[in-house]
């Protein structure tokens, strides 16, 4: 019986039997990313995170919480000046997992694998990334000599308003914050998206929004 049959019975009993108990903790995971240039951290580089479960996103050093799966946790870092850095995290399944088969029957396990819960990914995430290559200078009196070197450069992606911008702000203005800038996005996932609003005073929020409403993110 393969894996993937095995994950779509679990799936089926978690919907089936929501209540049932399970040991293993949350179905989230906080998850710190960094990117890496010949052995040194890189500062600023703009990663983005996914499974079958959502995406996320997060610049290095980081910490960005995700929903966790038994698929691989793949994640793209890019900066300008480098090339995009790009890796998979596979999760392991949790020890407590198979304690849950005893503690918690099969159907709390299959509960667990289906929802994700039983699985875990590295704490830590390093991305692997290379110094963007020049084109070597022309030697003096060739043809290409006289040629304008030109280099193209990628992009920064920037983050952007999301739907739920306007509402993530409101939100925040009632909880005494008020926001610099906008409400970032950092997140989507089939519960709904994340957003972070940044305070006067360093302090930050985070909201979860869905349908036509945020809250603060647990």
């Amino acid at each position: 019986m393969s894996g993937r049959f095995l994950l779509t019975i679990a799936a089926a009993l978690s919907v089936m039997c929501t209540g049932c108990a399970s040991i293993v903790g949350g179905t989230s995971q906080n998850i710190s990313v960094e990117a890496r240039q010949d052995a040194k951290s890189i500062t600023g580089a703009a990663c983005t995170l996914s499974n079958d479960k959502g995406k996320w996103f997060v610049s290095t050093p980081g910490s960005v919480g995700v929903q966790r799966s038994y698929e691989a946790m793949n994640i793209t870092c890019t900066k300008s000046g480098s090339e995009p850095g790009t890796t998979a995290a596979q999760s392991t399944t949790k020890p407590m997992a198979f304690g849950n088969i005893i503690f918690g029957g099969l159907v709390g396990a299959a509960i667990d694998i289906g929802s994700g819960a039983a699985y875990e990914y590295p704490n830590l995430i390093a991305v692997e990334m290379k110094a963007l290559e020049l084109p070597k200078p022309a030697e003096p009196g060739s043809q290409a000599a006289a040629a304008p070197m030109t280099v193209a450069w990628k992009p920064v992606p920037k983050p952007t308003p999301g739907p739920f911008t306007t509402i993530a702000e409101a939100v925040a203005l009632k909880d005494m914050c008020t926001p610099v800038g906008y409400a970032v996005l950092t997140g989507t996932g089939q519960e709904g998206d994340t957003y972070r609003v940044n305070c006067m005073g360093g302090m930050t929020k985070e909201y979860a929004c869905a349908g036509q409403s945020c809250s603060p993110a647990r």
